[in-house]
């Protein structure tokens, strides 16, 4: 670390000599292939302490330096800042109810399955199917018969409310509900009423707004790499559809990695933003400020505060305690054996994406670090990463010292 960025760190609370440490580890663990490259921010009582680039966007001759603006495939993230968000601001607005049942506005959803429940993983749906071959020819409406059909009492795996599963459908199925109850769609809610007001400039689904330069954007995986890949790499070149966002070797680049948002246009309740470490940073202390206001980046007077405080805790409360993993609405909250390592207060809330992104942000240490990767270039086999985050997150509560 330079003086200046020591000086932060002691400043925020931190020992910069452990801080450092912690950074070693994403260096060494990018050096060695456990990732292409990523970006690092961490932020403690207001504070910007670390915000690092690091590796490369790809390998081979084409490959290019990660920068802090690097746009990255967030993945799951989109469940808790695009689809909960969203469904949380309806809930504000008075358009929903958390505990109304999903057939209120989407027909033909088993009866006992609340929106609580989808947002908590507990509605006893399927973890994730290839809605893009079980709904026939066709992209959108194809996937929505096939997720409807999952939601159908008979093709539940358990009863509503019984056992937390996580399941890609369910959000699916919230982002649906956010488009026929806000009469458009998924991307332009969360745009309006969430990404503008707070500053959120880098944030998009990249294959419906062509929100930035693909050059701007890291790959994620190549099709072929696993035989679920070279399944739906058929499809795509049948369909002709986003062959433009995939470079010569199928590796997709803008194009969202999951399947099922991909087929459903780029944009689902599950999948498909692409976003910036600072931008997720922004999400995030909004949701951790609780009671703060979040000032919008560039306005010194125009205090933007997206959630109220009674809805920021119910967000964030634990909805499944006994249940074996602790969830929020959207957020998954410190469980033991998950990404949040051994000392993060039982406060503290975040989400994982499968392309190798996380957040993680504790309302105790006032505390939130960021990570983008694209650990799944060239392969989702590529595990490493999934190891290392407990361990890294370990390591920069542990540099905290007062």
């Amino acid at each position: 670390m330079i003086d200046e960025a020591r000086e932060r760190a002691r400043a925020a609370g931190f020992d910069p000599e452990r801080l450092e440490h912690a950074l070693g580890l994403l260096r060494r663990a990018c050096a060695s292939g456990a990732f292409p490259g990523g970006v690092v921010l961490v932020e403690r009582r207001g504070m910007r302490v670390v915000h690092e680039a690091m590796g490369f966007t790809s390998y081979g001759n084409a490959a290019r330096p990660v920068t802090v603006e690097t746009v990255y495939d967030v993945a799951s993230l989109t469940k808790p800042m695009a689809t909960v968000t969203s469904v949380l601001r309806l809930m504000e607005l008075g358009e929903v109810n958390l505990d109304d049942g999903v057939a209120r506005y989407l027909p033909g959803v088993a009866d006992g399955i609340t929106l609580v429940h989808l947002l908590t993983h507990t509605g006893g749906l399927v973890a994730d199917a290839p809605l893009w071959e079980m709904g026939g020819a066709g992209g959108r409406e194809a996937c929505v018969r096939a997720a409807m059909a999952l939601a159908k009492a008979e093709a539940l795996e358990a009863r509503p409310g019984a056992q937390v599963r996580y399941s890609c459908i369910g959000f699916i199925l919230l982002g649906l509900v956010v488009e026929k109850v806000a009469g458009e769609g998924l991307e332009a809610f969360a745009r309006r009423e969430v990404f503008e007001k707070l500053g959120m400039g880098r944030t998009g689904f990249y294959t419906v707004e062509r929100f930035v330069e693909r050059e701007a954007v890291a790959p994620t995986e190549r099709r072929s790499s696993c035989q679920l890949g070279q399944r739906f790499w058929e499809r795509l070149r049948q369909c002709g559809m986003y062959l433009d966002l995939h470079t010569a070797d199928s590796v997709a680049w803008g194009a969202v990695h999951d399947e099922n948002a991909l087929a459903m246009g780029g944009v689902s309740g599950n999948a498909g933003l692409f976003s910036t470490a600072d931008d997720v940073a922004k999400l995030a202390r909004m949701y951790l400020a609780g009671e703060r206001a979040v000032r919008t980046e560039g306005d010194e007077d125009g205090a933007v505060q997206v959630l109220s405080p009674a809805t920021v805790e119910l967000a964030t409360r634990n909805y499944t305690a006994g249940m074996g993993e602790n969830r929020g609405l959207g957020w998954q909250l410190a469980t033991p054996g998950s990404s949040f390592g051994n000392l993060m207060s039982p406060r503290a809330f975040g989400h994982t994406g499968f392309t190798g992104t996380a957040v993680w942000a504790d309302p105790v240490r006032d505390l939130v670090i960021v990570l983008l990767t694209n650990r799944v270039h060239p392969t989702r086999e590529n595990l490493a990463l999934v190891n290392l985050r407990p361990k890294f997150v370990n390591t920069v509560v542990a540099a905290i010292t007062r």
